[in-house]
């Protein structure tokens, strides 16, 4: 429901009308592409600019920078929660150099993101134009990019939603803990949540399979997690964030257009010769 609302709340800012019901099923269907797909969270973003396209017909730049623009908004509590999970860790002195280097690292690479966000939007755009994958009226798409870039009320607005995801993220890793006997500090399930995303990010296999479960696990222990519980809590969470997350995904986008959106993305790919891909 927060990543809906947050998705209807930045398109209607530059005059594209969506359904709370509709934006429910772009995130499901998101998150279902992404977790059959070795797409690295890409693909699911990909898919849901196809929904939104195929159901509202609004240009597709515009809807390309509305998710980007609302995937930044993220970025904001990623930084926050890392930064005071890192903080807890060092006063403690219960979390070793790599977890603070692996942790450290993203952090500096989000940062110069949010601060050069629109220049590299601005890039992506004209590159998918030159590759024949949309059309853009540079004028309107790069307005309508610096509109969203200086609503300060926006993002701000973006911002606490994608801070609700994430603490409810990191109360659901932890409640998993309590349910297999393992009681850490939470701030240690603060910095589980922030390094399952990066491993996220780097898995190429099909939703992450394999890899996803092998780095969650090996970040547990290395959080203080016996083996048994790391390997408990890994296949509680993969079972809630995989299995369940991709079954009801598949159903709801299916039954609201879903097909109708892949169906976009194979014609697109089509006429740009990348069909393979």
């Amino acid at each position: 429901m927060l990543y809906a609302l947050r998705l209807k709340i930045v398109l209607k800012h530059i005059g594209i009308e969506i359904s709370i019901f509709d934006a429910i099923a772009a995130h499901l269907l998101t998150v279902t592409v992404n977790n059959l797909t070795p797409s690295a969270k890409t693909g699911g973003e990909v898919a849901r600019a196809a929904y939104v396209y195929a159901k509202t017909k609004a240009s597709l730049a515009n809807i390309v920078t509305a998710i980007a623009f609302e995937r930044l908004s993220e970025a904001f509590p990623v930084t926050a929660l890392a930064l005071i999970a890192l903080y807890a860790a060092l006063i403690s002195h219960s979390v070793n150099v790599y977890i603070v280097a692996a942790v450290m690292l993203p952090v500096i690479g989000i940062i110069v993101g949010i601060k050069y966000w629109d220049k590299f939007m601005e890039y992506a755009l004209r590159k998918s134009e030159e590759l024949g994958f949309m059309m853009i009226n540079e004028q309107e798409e790069l307005a309508s990019l610096r509109k969203m870039t200086r609503n300060y009320t926006l993002l701000i607005i973006a911002v606490m939603l994608s801070t609700f995801v994430w603490i409810l993220d990191i109360i659901r890793l932890y409640v998993i803990g309590l349910s297999v006997g393992w009681r850490a500090p939470f701030f240690r399930f603060m910095l589980l949540s922030i390094l399952y995303l990066i491993i996220g990010l780097f898995a190429i296999t099909p939703g992450g399979l394999g890899i996803v479960e092998g780095g969650l696990a090996a970040v547990l222990v290395a959080l203080g997690a016996p083996a048994n519980k790391a390997i408990a809590i890994t296949i509680i969470e993969r079972l809630i964030s995989y299995g369940i997350a991709t079954l009801t995904g598949g159903i709801v986008a299916t039954l609201t257009g879903g097909w109708q959106a892949w169906k976009l993305l194979r014609s697109r790919w089509r006429r740009t010769g990348s069909t393979q891909k």
